[in-house]
């Protein structure tokens, strides 16, 4: 009976000892672990990224000119008004006491330019606020809104608004001298029509008058 101990202490020698080999064998030619985890590059991005939009196609018409002869236009009401330069042969239409649009009549109704004039005195806010608030209200409500310019008193961007590329310019101004921002001169147009623009807003900024 007691031959039986070393006889299966030496068995499990012999496996132990082949096991051994075998795994040896098994794990030639692997590359060692380096004990410090180092990610892999994926062969294409494994994060989604969003399309670019597809654009569609805008009237052709020619780009907005930068001298526009001008002639007076007027916002507001009898007890706040303001006088504005504005185009010369555009139509305007009132949007409501404090805000009109003007369009040129010969351009399609949609997807060219427009010009537009908004009374914003009683809001009370500086025109640093003002231009901090309309981006983030851009931002949040307009398809991939870019910021292109900014300065003191304005701000040129651009956005899609249904499948059409958009640049808009954006002066408030001050012309009572007081500390908020009193009236909103705004133009929307195409790619092509940004000097056309920046230049009317430009303008009629400059002329703007409490009546």
């Amino acid at each position: 009976m007691t031959w039986r101990g070393p006889t299966l202490l030496a068995l499990l020698l012999v496996v132990g000892v082949g096991g051994g080999f075998l795994a040896s064998v098994l794990s030639a030619g692997q590359p060692a672990a380096s004990g410090v985890p180092t990610p892999v590059v994926a062969s294409s991005p494994s994060y989604p990224v969003d399309p670019e939009p597809e654009l569609a196609d805008d009237p052709d018409v020619a780009p907005l000119p930068v001298d526009l002869p001008m002639t007076t236009g007027r916002v507001g009401t009898r007890a706040f008004r303001h006088v504005v330069p504005v185009p010369e042969g555009w139509e305007a239409t009132p949007s409501n006491a404090n805000e009109t649009k003007w369009r040129d009549p010969d351009n399609p109704p949609s997807w060219t330019y427009v010009l537009r004039v908004e009374q914003v005195g009683s809001d009370n806010l500086t025109v640093q606020r003002v231009i901090e608030t309309r981006i983030s209200d851009l931002d949040r409500d307009e398809e991939d809104f870019t910021p292109l310019a900014r300065t003191s008193d304005s701000l040129t961007f651009s956005y899609v608004s249904e499948g059409h590329l958009r640049i808009g310019v954006i002066r408030w101004v001050r012309p009572s001298g007081g500390p908020f921002a009193e009236v909103e001169v705004a133009a929307t147009g195409r790619a092509v029509d940004r000097p056309g623009l920046e230049a009317l807003v430009a303008d009629v900024s400059a002329g703007v008058r409490r009546a």
